[in-house]
């Protein structure tokens, strides 16, 4: 008996194991059936949405191309108009002209002949508007021309006279050297007994720095034609100087600005009033240094 009911419950237990398990396969197959509707839903919404997008620009360039099928049917009849608009001038010339020939009956080439006459006279007031216009334009640039030969011409008359000044600068500089040192090297010589007043080694060095008075000129101009654009142009005007006062700092630098300069000082003994002439403190030997002092 009481196997029985043992078998009993077991059975029971298994039957509603058993019906557990198919109502728990009932669900997952109801779960998976709703998953399917709903990719499904999902999946014909997405063609649906890409089906309108397509159509909607498939509308747009089928309006794009009736609009331009527009345009070009617009721009055929202004085409139309226009040749139709020249075919009419044309006709209408052909009219007046035909009617002027029934006016000037008893003359008829008279019309052509003033027809032409006009058309040659407009003609030439084209072509006596473009000489009038060339002879202008070659005018202004004579003008030009003319201007620069004549800067070429006052630079050239500038560094001239730059030049001469610098030259007798350099001449006045050299007689007061030598004014200055003549009757100490005559005595001198007398006191030694020397031949000739040339054999003096005082004379003679002196001599041999002014033997390069030329170089010095030279140096001395290229260097203020450099910085004020005498090689390469004119000088530039400055309102209220003539050069010379546009010159003056030149010589100043040289004298008291820039003592290592290989030029002479006596370079702006005539345009600077602060400068002196050739100093025998600098440019003389230590034998003209004492000749000086004595």
């Amino acid at each position: 008996m009481e196997q029985s009911t043992l078998q009993v419950v077991q059975d029971l237990r298994r039957q509603q194991q058993q019906q557990a398990q198919q109502k728990l396969q009932k669900l997952q197959q109801q779960q998976q059936q709703q998953q399917q509707q709903a990719l499904g839903a999902s999946s014909h919404a997405r063609a649906d949405w890409l089906a309108g997008k397509l159509q909607q620009q498939q509308d747009a360039a089928a309006a794009l191309e009736h609009d331009f099928e527009r345009e070009q049917q617009l721009l055929q009849k202004l085409a139309d108009k226009q040749l139709a608009a020249k075919e009419a001038h044309a006709q209408a010339m052909q009219d007046v002209r035909q009617v002027c020939r029934v006016f000037w009956s008893r003359q008829p080439d008279d019309w052509d002949a003033k027809w032409e006459a006009e058309e040659q006279a407009r003609r030439l007031q084209s072509q006596q508007a473009g000489a009038q216009r060339l002879s202008a334009e070659e005018a202004a640039w004579q003008q030009q021309v003319d201007a620069a030969h004549q800067q070429l011409l006052n630079q050239q008359k500038q560094r001239a006279a730059l030049r001469s000044r610098i030259e007798q600068d350099a001449r006045s500089a050299k007689a007061e050297q030598l004014r200055r040192i003549e009757p100490i090297a005559k005595a001198r010589a007398r006191a030694q007994g020397l031949a000739s007043l040339g054999l003096d080694p005082e004379i003679m060095s002196l001599s041999e720095k002014f033997g390069q008075l030329s170089g010095l000129v030279d140096e001395v101009q290229r260097s203020m034609e450099a910085q004020y654009g005498l090689q390469d142009g004119a000088l530039a005007a400055v309102p209220g100087q003539t050069w010379q006062q546009q010159l003056l700092p030149v010589f100043h630098h040289r004298k008291h600005g820039n003592s290592k300069s290989n030029s002479s000082p006596s370079t702006c003994s005539s345009f600077c009033p602060t400068a002196s002439r050739f100093s025998s403190r600098r440019r003389s030997s230590p034998g003209n240094r004492s000749l000086n002092s004595s």
